[in-house]
């Protein structure tokens, strides 16, 4: 069937935004299990996201095997859309100037990938479903010819296990289904822990994944989700009216219930199980996951000079350098935690430029091909 896809996505804010409000009345309340419940189940909204999500959903699959089964969004065979059109508004103050963001793409999903394309594995962070986590990134992919599936978001199923359910159901199906496609895993936020656990599953099974991307890795899960209630508090009355104690309380038990050590989803404790291409792609101005963190668990050997991006826009990028692995680490400028998550332009570049690196892969689609004419812009 072909459509035209032409949707509005308007970025919200924090995830923890997303659901302070009903933290304040159920901690006045003193009911800790509900705000239990709320934060193993809560996913964030977009404006304009359910439309698209309705048109993609037949595309999302549940696949099982003697033991667990997984749902993922299946970003490799026929679209319900030829055409999608991406529009982000994304904008915010830094002190008296207002810094716009605000991007748009045009995506050809009509070409599918070819048998020698990477089948690129997106792990989503705290609050995304894998239709929403698909938008732009695994898009994008889909364009320029990558396989791709976005895994269910750690909230998306219960019980909730920080993502972690269901992972031999998808290392199996990539076995029948993709056995000879390099796998790329990617790891978003709290996704940085399923990412690296299917890595050594794969290891494991002597089918070692090609390379792991993360982006704005979770550093540890409890300290994460403090330093995203602190901001909410710094700037909202409202949420100065959850209790710390309370709040803290619910994150502890949360964790309590699954069966993973605190030590064993902390990244510095995973980071043995990132492979020899590893790209880790971060914000200076990520509030819940501090700059000085990143630069302890991944120190600098040497400086890198990545592809530049041609835009017309003042350039994202800070830094750019080498670990003694020979993992790559990018920094960039203006972007908080949820829209350093969300991806920008010039990250998506510098991210398929890595993976072509990485796997030899010619994309299918010309560079820019997914840049917008002034007249589209206005229909």
């Amino acid at each position: 069937m072909n459509q035209q896809g032409s949707r509005i996505m308007t970025y919200q804010g924090s995830v923890v935004r997303g659901v302070i409000a009903t933290f304040v009345w159920l901690s006045l309340a003193g009911c800790t299990s509900m705000i239990e419940r709320r934060i193993e189940t809560s996913t964030i909204d977009f404006v304009g996201i359910a439309p698209v999500t309705e048109v993609f959903e037949p595309k999302v699959r549940e696949v099982c095997n003697t033991s667990e089964c997984h749902v993922f969004f299946d970003i490799t065979d026929d679209l319900p859309m030829d055409h999608f059109r991406w529009t982000a508004n994304i904008a915010f103050r830094s002190g008296e100037d207002l810094k716009d963001l605000s991007e748009t793409s045009r995506y050809d999903l009509s070409r599918a990938p070819e048998e020698n394309a990477p089948l690129i594995v997106i792990f989503p962070g705290y609050g995304t479903t894998s239709l929403i986590a698909s938008m732009p990134l695994g898009l994008e992919l889909r364009h320029y010819g990558y396989a791709t599936w976005v895994v269910a978001g750690p909230t998306e199923r219960q019980p909730f296990s920080f993502g972690l359910n269901g992972i031999s159901a998808l290392i199996d199906t990539i076995h029948t289904e993709h056995p000879n496609r390099p796998i790329i895993t990617l790891g978003n936020s709290m996704g940085m822990i399923a990412a690296t656990e299917f890595n050594a599953r794969m290891q494991d099974n002597e089918t070692p994944v090609a390379g792991t991307v993360l982006i704005a890795p979770m550093l540890d899960f409890a300290d994460t989700a403090s330093r995203l209630y602190e901001i909410e508090r710094g700037e909202r009355l409202l949420a100065r009216a959850v209790p710390r104690g309370t709040f803290h309380k619910a994150v502890a038990n949360v964790q309590s219930r699954v069966n993973q050590s605190k030590s064993s989803l902390q990244l510095e404790n995973r980071r043995h199980l990132l492979p020899k291409n590893t790209l880790v792609l971060v914000s200076k101005e990520d509030g819940a996951i501090p700059l000085e963190r990143i630069l302890d668990i991944f120190p600098k050997a040497n400086e890198h000079a990545p592809a530049a991006f041609e835009s017309d826009a003042a350039p994202l990028l800070s830094r750019s350098y080498l670990t003694d692995e020979g993992w790559q680490v990018n920094v960039y400028n203006m972007l908080d935690h949820i829209v350093a998550s969300l991806t920008m332009a010039e990250m998506r570049f510098h991210l398929r430029h890595w993976v072509r690196e990485v796997t030899g892969f010619e994309e299918s689609a010309e560079e820019g091909s997914t840049h917008t004419s002034d007249e589209e812009e206005t229909e």
